[in-house]
């Protein structure tokens, strides 16, 4: 159920995308599991869990729904630009920085992103998380502007 004021349009197969960075997104949502269905039914574009009200959407064939002059990444090409163990120390600053109860926020990845790519003008305007069947784990596809 939405809860007042933060999520505001059902769309994604039941799942409510929240347009406030602080909150904190659900694990069964941030973090899906191979055999939820919710997820079964999005391809393999995944499903907005994160969308920002200043930014314009658009549909998309390849990826649903795209933002207007965003950026995307997935999660597991920021791993491998920067290494394990860069992305860990990252993650960790920002643990120290923001605190643990923040991890499934999008504030907490648009701090994370802005520290690996170096670049403090990075704004965080759309989440999408999905399964990868093959491997059955779960990533997430960060769009952003700078």
């Amino acid at each position: 159920m939405p809860r007042s004021g933060e999520r505001t349009e059902v769309i994604n197969y039941g799942v409510w995308p929240t347009k406030s960075k602080d909150l904190v997104i659900p694990f069964d949502i941030w973090d899906p599991d191979y055999t939820d269905r919710r997820f079964m039914k999005s391809g393999t574009e995944g499903l907005t869990i994160f969308r920002s009200p200043t930014v314009t959407f658009i549909p998309d064939d390849l990826y649903g729904e795209i933002g207007e002059g965003l950026d995307y990444v997935y999660s597991g090409g920021i791993i491998s630009d920067v290494g394990y163990e860069a992305y860990g120390e990252a993650w960790d600053r920002v643990v120290q920085e923001l605190g643990l109860g923040e991890v499934r926020t999008a504030r907490f990845m648009e701090h994370l992103l802005r520290i690996v790519f170096r670049n403090d003008l990075i704004s965080l305007g759309h989440i999408k998380a999905g399964v990868n069947r093959d491997t059955q784990s779960s990533y997430k596809i960060y769009g952003y502007a700078c």
